[in-house]
């Protein structure tokens, strides 16, 4: 029996075709695993007349075809759920943006009403548009002063011309 390369997709046929994506390079996970994807291949091929209680290739091949058509729905939400964030995430920046303008003006039209100056001050927005962690500062190498030692084994310091 001769068990075919299934690195991109496995064509399994019976009385018509159908392909099982099983790439790894995709962004969701395989629809169908190797294993099953084997064992269709099996019955399509070596057991196509064998036919088990409820189980055989037409049966196999229909829940493959199943899982298949559920697994492009859902990738095709997911890409529908990306554009969604990405109009959502373009919108917070415009009303962000709008809020800010607003701020600005009302701080002007406030200037000499204390009150609601004070509640302006209270509302304050982020003017960077992305925190940036501070680097943490390097620390100066600590250098050893070389000492010399004289006869009678005591240390003389030397001054270095460093710092």
């Amino acid at each position: 029996m001769r068990v075919r390369n299934l690195t991109r997709a496995l064509n399994v046929c019976s009385s018509s075709c159908m392909t099982i994506e099983t790439t790894p390079e995709s962004t969701s996970p395989a629809s169908i695993d190797t294993p099953t994807t084997l064992l269709i291949q099996l019955f399509s091929e070596a057991l196509a007349d064998i036919r088990f209680p409820g189980i055989d290739t037409a049966v196999l091949e229909k829940a493959a075809e199943q899982v298949t058509s559920r697994a492009r729905e859902v990738e095709r939400l997911r890409e529908a759920l990306t554009i969604a964030r990405e109009a959502l995430h373009a919108e917070q920046q415009s009303l962000r943006e709008q809020a800010r303008q607003a701020h600005a003006y009302a701080r002007i039209f406030a200037t000499g009403n204390e009150e609601l100056t004070g509640q302006l001050d209270a509302i304050v927005f982020d003017t960077s548009k992305q925190r940036v962690a501070k680097k943490p500062r390097a620390r100066r190498a600590k250098v050893k002063t070389p000492q010399l030692m004289l006869e009678n084994d005591t240390p003389v310091r030397v001054a270095s011309s460093a710092s």
